[in-house]
């Protein structure tokens, strides 16, 4: 463990949690809890298709589990630490706060070259280039437990919003935060990012099962949020008695299919997966995005891939609307039709403006294959997964691709995990 690691700041939630925030990690282990449900233990680390639900640092998080959680969807379940100070936005009532300054006190008082008289008035601060690492701003972190599902139904009519408990967001949020007393859900809030939220699909979503589920969550901090077709729960303190993780694993698997069913409602049907769709709207040159990232570099090598493998870029609006329950681990970013009707598609589950990632996936086809389990199939030997989902067969390597160039590989390795998968292989 790292000196930052040891030493973070801590506070609590909840007067409950206090030793656990004191310890700095939980004293319990779920490796039996999850060999007793056939989920995998990883402890800790990221795994392919979940970034936006767990931390960026492996220090933050314990106990992380993934597999078919009770309540029958693909997910994780981790106990993990959440900054609740420095920036983080969270209000309320805290418990045991220490913050932390992970700089020397001494370091305050080296000159910068800043420093220097007159000319220093014309200088930029130095750029810190060191990598970044857990705990390494000032603040405290607080025990939390955490479920995360994808729903890939939220991709179009609920791209990124969180449903936040009143009393620990400020009170003047943004103009697109919609209170939900006024829907019959007191206590809570809606936070949409990039515009306002979809009326009719709040109002579904408030109508249906919503209301109940956010009534479990009746607890000293909690979150729910959708970002990047990923639902994540979060609540405060380390769930340690079985029936308590069993319960919120069902709870998030509850939530999930709320809020599907309230983004299906207003789908048009899904023609055939064979049926082109129309065409990408920046094929031949770059137009504005709403997510500034695509713009540029990114559009020009996504066309330079689909012209070097003869593809035809389709419109991923359409894609995403169209065909909405295909697993696709993110949300679209492009997609490339081949005359067998098989698509390339690159999505991610992260901004782009984080970092310079994407994913790449291949779709075909499969008529009168039965649809694998919840999560897919991943083979022994081939790092990657393969799901077969209403007659449409999908595989995407566990590798992040940085440049399109380097998903030349792609329908070479997922016709590999197809075939060990024992699923009908995509064209050649």
């Amino acid at each position: 463990m790292s000196t930052l690691a040891a030493k973070h700041g801590t506070a609590a939630f909840a007067r409950e949690d206090i030793d656990d925030a004191r310890r700095r990690r939980p004293d319990v282990d779920l490796r039996a809890y999850a060999e007793a449900r056939g989920l995998t233990f990883h402890d800790r680390g990221l795994v392919p298709g979940f970034r936006m639900a767990l931390p960026r640092f492996d220090a933050e998080m314990h106990n992380l589990v993934r597999g078919v959680l009770p309540g029958g969807r693909f997910g994780v379940l981790a106990h993990q630490v959440v900054q609740t100070h420095h920036g983080s936005g969270i209000q309320g009532t805290f418990h045991a706060v220490r913050p932390s300054d992970p700089a020397p006190f001494w370091k305050s008082f080296v000159p910068d070259r800043t420093d220097i008289p007159i000319l220093g008035h014309f200088l930029d601060p130095k750029t810190d280039h060191t990598p970044r690492e857990a705990f390494d701003t000032p603040g405290a972190w607080a025990p939390a437990t955490t479920a995360a599902t994808p729903v890939p139904e939220t991709a179009g009519p609920l791209p990124r919003v969180a449903f936040l408990q009143r009393g620990r967001t400020a009170a003047f949020a943004g103009k697109d935060v919609r209170d939900l007393a006024e829907l019959g859900v007191p206590g809570w809030r809606a936070h949409p990012r990039g515009g306002p939220i979809d009326d009719a699909v709040l109002a579904r979503l408030m109508t249906g099962p919503m209301p109940a589920l956010l009534g479990e969550l009746q607890v000293p901090w909690a979150e729910v949020r959708v970002d990047h077709a990923m639902l994540t729960v979060r609540r405060n303190g380390y769930l340690k008695r079985e029936d308590q993780l069993d319960r919120f694993a069902r709870l998030t698997c509850e939530l999930a299919d709320a809020l599907r069913d309230a983004c299906l409602a207003g789908a048009p049907p899904a023609p055939p997966f064979t049926e082109p769709l129309p065409p990408c709207p920046w094929a031949t040159r770059d137009i504005v995005f709403a997510d500034p990232a695509m713009a540029g570099p990114w559009a020009a090598d996504i066309r330079a891939f689909a012209a070097r493998h003869a593809l035809a870029l389709e419109d991923p609006a359409a894609f995403t609307q169209l065909h909405p329950s295909l697993p696709v681990p993110g949300l679209v970013l492009a997609v490339a039709r081949a005359r067998d009707a098989s698509r390339v598609i690159f999505a991610t589950d992260v901004p782009l403006l984080v970092t310079r990632a994407v994913r790449g996936v291949l779709a075909w086809p499969v008529p009168g294959t039965p649809d694998t389990p919840p999560g897919g199939l991943r083979p022994d030997g081939v790092n990657a997964t393969v799901s077969v989902t209403g007659g449409v067969a999908m595989a995407w390597p566990h590798r992040l691709y940085g440049y399109t160039s380097e998903a030349d590989e792609l329908p070479a390795v997922c016709r590999q995990a197809a075939a060990a998968a024992g699923v009908p292989a995509p064209p050649a």
